[in-house]
């Protein structure tokens, strides 16, 4: 499968797509090659959360988790959220170290460079993530710098990574500073699938992640982010998680599935489009094709629609 980008009669770009279906751990259906290694970035943020939810030894609502297992757009509620997490654990903003940045939320960042010249960490798309690993450490006494691939907190969350994929894990340095897994998509399923069979029960830490992420996409994610409205306009309960350069993972509790989809160059909207022909073939009533329509479009700069995104193949 490829997504052709087309401004009237020309193609103007091909983004050439793996997928993968797994349930109950195993390989069902693919496209493409899923055995190469591939960096897993956000999309393994459920995972990490399911190791620093209890070190942090506090009680966290669901919409905590939800914002904690986010590559978030940094609007008010995710900045409220994130805050309440490092309060309940003892810890400001300084105790993160994913780096300052601007909302990923188009009107939460213009009103952001409006109100100061000084971006703040707690506007990162990661910095739900980071503030529960920031708890944790204070709450172990871990030295409070978490970043590096030989911190203990660090090497639990390689192990639990590890534990979920079922085979070999290398790591690499992720854009907010802390390891980043390597593995293949094949791999990533069989965590995912993992995830939607404790969704479908609730019975366990990962199971409850999941649940919060699909009662609060929004928290999960941001208004117009792909997995927030897969979220909210799926027929079942179902987990979405993008992650950088073109991928996404999502857990369809009642089949106990996943459905991963890499765009091998990488592009987001590309990413929404091939993630809409994989479900169509696979899970045809799960999503309604409406919620993928507006990623397919190609527009100007004024607005008017000149092209579109097509899957192919």
């Amino acid at each position: 499968m490829r997504i052709e980008m087309r401004r009237g009669h020309a193609v103007e770009s091909e983004h050439p797509v793996a997928a993968v279906l797994v349930a109950d751990g195993q390989v069902r259906e693919s496209i493409g090659d899923v055995t190469p290694p591939v960096t897993w970035r956000s999309a393994a943020k459920p995972f990490q959360l399911e190791v620093t939810l209890p070190l942090a030894r506090f009680e966290a609502p669901d919409r905590w988790l939800a914002v904690g297992a986010s590559s978030h757009w940094g609007q008010g509620v995710h900045e409220a959220l994130v805050g309440e997490v490092l309060a309940a654990g003892g810890c400001s903003e300084d105790a993160l170290y994913c780096g300052a940045d601007w909302p990923s939320h188009p009107a939460s960042r213009a009103a952001a460079i409006r109100s100061t010249d000084v971006p703040r960490a707690i506007w990162n798309n990661c910095s739900g993530k980071h503030a529960f690993m920031a708890c944790a450490c204070r709450a172990w006494d871990y030295d409070a710098d978490y970043r590096p691939a030989n911190h203990p907190l660090q090497q639990r969350l390689l192990a639990n990574v590890v534990d979920r994929a079922g085979g070999p894990v290398t790591t690499v340095i992720d854009g907010c500073g802390v390891p980043c897994f390597v593995l293949p998509i094949a791999a990533m399923g069989r965590a995912w699938s993992g995830l939607a069979a404790e969704m479908a029960t609730g019975g366990t830490s990962l199971g409850r992640i999941a649940r919060a992420m699909a009662a609060f996409p929004v928290e999960a994610g941001g208004e117009g982010a792909i997995d927030s409205a897969i979220m909210a306009a799926a027929t079942r309960p179902v987990a979405a998680k993008v992650g950088a350069e073109g991928l996404i993972n999502v857990g369809i509790a009642g089949e106990r599935a996943a459905v991963i989809v890499k765009v091998w160059t990488g592009n987001d909207a590309a990413r929404a489009v091939a993630l809409g022909a994989v479900l169509a073939r696979w899970f045809p009533e799960l999503v309604p094709p409406e919620v993928f329509a507006r990623y397919a479009e190609v527009r100007n700069v004024v607005g008017r629609v000149v092209g579109e995104r097509v899957a192919v193949g």
